[in-house]
């Protein structure tokens, strides 16, 4: 069952849409929470996080939480890869 969380970036929204300046000196980074079973979260343990964000969104894990998602760490890869398109940076 899922057991915990990954905390990502928003891959699915604009790259402008991930921070709002607030003023000069502070901005708000918008993150995303990822449900994930404990597979999952050996996998980004082991290979970090990119290998797993990569096997979830290549088979189609979206912002959209779904409770009754398969484990992806049981399934087969996917060969076409969201996770790789643009990467964007915290700072």
């Amino acid at each position: 069952k899922l057991c915990g969380m990954l905390v990502s970036l928003p891959y699915f929204e604009r790259e402008d849409f991930l921070r709002l300046p607030i003023d000069p000196s502070t901005r708000i980074v918008f993150l995303t929470l990822i449900p994930a079973y404990h597979e999952e979260l050996d996998h980004r343990q082991h290979k970090g996080m990119e290998a797993i964000e990569e096997r979830l969104f290549d088979n189609g894990v979206t912002h959209v939480v779904d409770p009754q998602r398969p484990n992806y760490m049981q399934l087969g890869k996917k060969t076409d890869s969201m996770a790789r398109r643009a990467k964007w940076s915290l700072s």
